[in-house]
């Protein structure tokens, strides 16, 4: 698959090559100029060196980085020096792999690597792990490729490195395709394209359409293959990368040769073997010999079969590389049984087996495992450190405050004694009687003041956990979220958070209590929500509400008197797509307004919290139409108490009301429903906090 390889030079350097984009020739002029110093020297030829390789000219590229080696290793030594030598060896380990001459382009990386722990460049060294795992990838050496992708990604997530992030994920999903992990595979690439989208990375975005393509291929589904690979195909042409158009040729070739369609293969796979020559690209010559060697057995083509397989096989062994090494006997054996040739086909295939068995074996399968499963142990010890840290300094904080207030209120208690003692002795001045009423009564109007600012400094932080209304209309366009809390703060919240580029969780949800105590338990909730999304990677809402209702439980269980808080819950899984819905709630139920009609699905009678007899989350899946509208709620609404008599709300009236304003657009919606509960509940106290969503898909 489509492999990324970042260039690494200093910041400085990628900005006078991306905003100017000079020609070779014109940074030649600036070699010749004279007096011109050692550093701007280094710098020119880095650019020239990595323009060749741009143009695929190799050889012109390896001339300038050595060239560039050379007034490296004899200027004396600074940071911006060994930055530049660091730089060269890459330009020089990028072009080797580009070559597929693996062995050489690790041994340029290595050197690369100590340079740049010298001068403490992490940017660099993320982007040299991630080379030097692209490598062993290509060498069919999965664990030690994983090993050095996951130390790249670990960097770039640190420096919140987005295209280093998204690339790593793209790598990371290759390694998965490569082991037939075919579902993870697909998660890493989508969580690649949704960032390469964000930044605008066309060549990066092109690569992740072709690798996607590659697996639907994989799955059977043709059609949905072959959408990717034009839409790859087309960025690449459009930015001039013959590398990649001629990776989507083949893919593209593999596709009408699953597809059945012979000639329209073997038209693509010579194109791209056409350009493979023409760029001197060693390992993807490997590869279009060897699927064109089995689109001729295909095609009962059998001499024509086993040249081209012997074609490949001989530039695979040249390389180094095990994977197409492997596929080069596999496909031998199966031209020479297709031959009659059985002796040579057993001999072909008993390679083949020796070098699968080498790459896909048992233990390798494990380390790529504990690869990962180290990489996660280390990001959450990483989190729970940080988090440790946090409530150090919270507590610390609190411990101050709580010298204050008792400084304050020793100091208050003083002055107390010290107005009694004057009260005592000139109780018949009034005067100076009113000034201490004065006092006393600035005294609690400030103390009011504290805790209107402390409720104040609450409310802000639970917004910080609500999506933003941006973030909601840009996932859900016709929506709408009516929220109301009874006091500044609130038990009920909405949530959301996007899995996919088509996949959206959001849900109303009601805490117990409101005000500061439900507030408290809503932070908790939220907490356990996006736990369950985003570390245990759960979309199903049955499952979700499950794991939600463990970690609620165990978060409370940690305070020696017993807790039984939790929530009741409406949550909603949406395919933007297809308009698949899945749905579970706890208490709390899902209407969806179709034809003219609110349909009703009921809620599992439990809360998330602790119950007496729990039991599973039952998921309920749903396709509507286009049009259809969903409703997810909390009960605030149907029970306020108001009109005439004083009475409650209700769900009939509720859902009469929704029935009457079906026709109009969601924000209009949203404001009938606000007037509506306002009128109804007049001069009367709001009985709970409200939450309504309303979706239109």
């Amino acid at each position: 698959m489509k492999k990324i390889i970042l260039l690494l030079v200093i910041l400085c350097l990628k900005q006078s090559a991306i905003a100017q984009n000079p020609k070779i020739d014109s940074l030649r002029i600036i070699l010749k100029t004279r007096g011109v110093p050692d550093t701007t020297k280094l710098k020119t030829l880095n650019i020239i060196s990595w323009e060749y390789a741009l143009i695929d000219d190799y050889k012109a590229g390896i001339q300038s980085a050595n060239e560039a080696l050379a007034i490296a290793n004899t200027a004396p030594a600074s940071r911006l020096i060994l930055d530049q030598r660091a730089a060269a060896y890459v330009n020089l380990g990028v072009i080797n792999y580009y070559k597929s001459d693996y062995n050489r382009a690790l041994e340029f990386y290595l050197r690369a690597l100590p340079i740049m722990e010298e001068i403490n460049d992490r940017r660099g060294m993320g982007a040299t792990y991630n080379n030097i795992g692209m490598v062993y990838d290509d060498k069919g050496e999965y664990t030690k490729a994983l090993e050095f992708l996951l130390k790249a990604l670990k960097i770039r997530e640190e420096l919140n490195d987005k295209q280093g992030i998204s690339n790593s994920y793209g790598n990371i999903g290759g390694i998965h395709y490569s082991k037939g992990d075919y579902a993870k595979a697909l998660d890493f690439h989508l969580k690649a394209v949704k960032i390469k989208k964000e930044i605008g990375n066309k060549k990066g975005l092109a690569s992740s359409y072709s690798n996607i393509g590659i697996i639907y291929d994989d799955k059977g589904d043709y059609p949905k293959a072959l959408e990717y690979q034009k839409k790859s195909l087309e960025i690449k042409e459009e930015i001039g990368d013959k590398k990649g158009m001629a990776l989507s040729y083949g893919n593209m070739g593999n596709t009408y040769k699953h597809m059945g369609d012979y000639s329209k293969a073997l038209e693509f796979f010579k194109k791209s073997l056409a350009l493979k020559e023409e760029i001197e690209d060693k390992k993807g010559m490997a590869s279009s010999y060897h699927n064109m060697g089995l689109l001729y057995l295909s095609m009962n083509r059998f001499p024509e079969a086993k040249l081209y397989q012997q074609k490949g096989l001989y530039i695979a062994k040249e390389i180094d590389a095990r994977p197409d090494i492997m596929k080069g006997y596999e496909g031998l054996s199966q031209a020479d049984s297709a031959i009659g040739n059985f002796k040579d086909a057993y001999f072909h295939h008993r390679y083949y087996t020796m070098i699968k068995d080498s790459i896909f074996s048992e233990e390798a399968d494990k380390k790529v495992v504990q690869s990962e499963m180290n990489f996660e142990f280390e990001k959450k010890e990483q989190a729970v450190k940080l988090e440790q840290e946090k409530k150090d300094a919270l507590a610390n904080e609190a411990l101050e405050k709580q010298k204050m207030q008792r400084n304050g209120f020793i100091a208050g208690f003083l002055l107390m004694l010290t107005l009694v003692g004057v009260t005592y002795r000139s109780y018949r001045n009034k005067r100076k009687s009113h000034e201490i009423i004065a006092l006393q009564k600035e005294l609690v109007e400030e103390k009011n003041r504290d805790i209107s600012d402390s409720i104040n400094y609450a409310k802000r932080l639970q917004q910080a956990i609500l999506p933003s209304e941006k973030s909601i209309k840009e996932n859900l366009n016709e929506s709408f979220i009516l929220y109301n809390p009874k006091a500044i703060v609130a038990g009920d919240f909405y949530w959301m958070e996007v899995v996919s580029n088509n996949f959206v969780c959001i849900a109303a949800a009601d805490c117990t209590g409101h005000g500061v105590p439900g507030a408290m338990i809503s932070v908790v909730c939220s907490n356990a929500l996006n736990r369950c999304v985003k570390e245990f990677g759960l979309t199903e809402p049955g499952k979700i509400l499950d794991k939600a209702r463990e970690l609620v439980i165990e978060t409370f269980e940690k305070s020696e008197s017993e807790v039984k808080d939790g929530m009741d819950i409406s949550l909603c899984v949406i395919n933007t797509d297809t308009n698949e819905v899945s749905w579970e709630g706890a208490n709390n139920p899902l209407w969806y307004l179709k034809d003219d009609v609110i349909n009703e699905i009921k809620s599992d009678k439990q809360p998330i919290g602790k119950y007496g007899q729990i039991k599973p989350f039952t998921t309920h899946h749903l396709q509507l139409h286009k049009g259809a509208i969903l409703y997810l709620f909390t009960d605030g609404y149907a029970d306020q108490f108001g009109g005439e008599k004083g009475k409650k709300f209700k769900y009939a009236k509720f859902k009469e009301l929704l029935l009457s304003i079906q026709n109009k657009n969601m924000s209009e919606q949203k404001e009938i429903l606000n007037q509506t509960f306002d009128s109804w509940r007049g001069s009367l106290e709001q009985v709970d906090d409200v939450c309504i969503i309303g979706i239109k898909l």
